[in-house]
């Protein structure tokens, strides 16, 4: 009675952890599908248990299921075990693939989405806004003076200034909100069901966010601020052109002085 009450526990608690693990990658009805092995393993071991809780002769039922007659019921056996094998190969095989993509999505440094997932993302807000007509914006930011500040403290306190905007970035931004290490020191924020009004409040926020905290090194106060683009979608422009408007808007930043903010200069703005 123990064993069976335990194996069934056992394969519930092995039940929900491959259900949760498949579903994430496949969808619910492929999980469902794979998991009914365990299920069933589950249910034989309920009914073991009954059977060895109320069956007087429950000594003579197990021996019998190994003779001849039970042929049948042995072989049913082989083949759950079987299915139960190739359901825990499929499991590991599916959480090595979504680690493996997961991997080839992050920054290797700063943990945050590479350019390959924001292209993905942002192709799916995009499609989003051409469905339900939902605006959303992009802002693009860049670290002032980084190179100075790899060549006179060293690429140690380079690395804690990436991560430390990546930090400082994340926690003003929303859930949903997608926050992108777009390469070198820059950094893109995509907004979705975001407006131009919204947009640069949201970019004010960033700018203020690490202008305020400095970071430090060796009882050395070292400033960080940035030059700030942002754009809107707007009817007509496609994602790499949203992308390209908020770049030059970035870039006009630190044409006129460095740590500030501009808008791009599009059809909406």
């Amino acid at each position: 009675m123990l064993f069976s009450a335990n194996a069934a526990l056992s394969f519930v608690m092995l039940t929900r952890d491959n259900y949760s693990a498949i579903r994430k990658d496949t969808g619910n009805k492929v999980a469902a599908a794979m998991v009914m092995p365990l299920i069933a393993m589950v249910a034989i071991f309920i009914i073991r248990f009954f059977i060895a809780l109320f069956s007087p002769n429950e000594a003579q039922i197990f021996i019998a299921m190994y003779t001849s007659e039970a042929v049948p019921v042995l072989w049913f056996y082989v083949f759950l075990a079987l299915l139960i094998n190739i359901v825990m190969i499929g499991n590991a095989m599916t959480r090595l693939v979504s680690k493996i993509r997961i991997l080839a999505e992050k920054d290797q440094l700063t943990g945050l989405w590479n350019r390959r997932a924001m292209q993905k993302r942002l192709t799916t807000i995009h499609q989003r806004w051409h469905k339900n007509n939902e605006p959303y914006s992009v802002i693009l930011l860049d670290l002032d003076h980084f190179k100075q500040i790899n060549d006179q403290y060293g690429h140690d306190v380079g690395d804690l200034a990436l991560l430390t905007a990546a930090r400082l970035f994340s926690t003003v931004l929303r859930q949903h909100d997608v926050l992108c290490r777009h390469g070198g020191e820059e950094f893109l924020v995509l907004l979705p069901a975001t407006n131009a009004p919204a947009a640069r409040i949201v970019a004010d926020k960033l700018h203020r966010v690490l202008r305020e905290n400095p970071i430090s090194w060796q009882e050395q106060k070292v400033q960080l601020c940035a030059s700030v683009g942002y754009a809107t979608i707007y009817r007509g422009c496609q994602p790499d052109k949203l992308l390209i408007e908020a770049d030059h808007a970035m870039y006009r930043a630190k044409s006129e002085g460095r740590d500030r903010i501009c808008q791009a200069l599009t059809p909406q703005a």
